[in-house]
């Protein structure tokens, strides 16, 4: 999150993506408020931070359950100041525990 320079005190973000005819490759994250009912929030967990993608990762056909997806992350100027994240994966192997959600 520090490298990122990603507020944890904001911690809502809009989830997009552009689908292709190969499947998504990339996720996007999106700042925006709280109350936003597209929204999704961080959650903290331990020492690190997530947000839950399970109807995300469904409605985009990624079987997480038994895979589990390497993404690399870079922040892109979104306009009027704001920068979202996008989040392209590279990489999936098999998931050495299958019952992790």
């Amino acid at each position: 999150m520090e490298g990122l320079d990603i507020d944890p005190s904001k911690p809502h973000f809009r989830v997009g993506t552009v689908n292709r005819r190969k499947g998504v490759k990339a996720l996007y994250l999106i700042p925006t408020e709280a109350g936003d009912a597209e929204a999704f929030e961080l959650a903290k967990t331990g020492r690190g931070y997530s947000i839950p993608l399970k109807g995300v990762f469904q409605k985009m056909g990624l079987n997480y359950m038994d895979e589990e997806y390497t993404f690399t992350i870079k922040s892109f100027d979104y306009g009027d100041g704001v920068t979202g994240y996008e989040l392209v994966s590279h990489q999936q192997t098999p998931r050495s525990n299958a019952s992790d959600e």
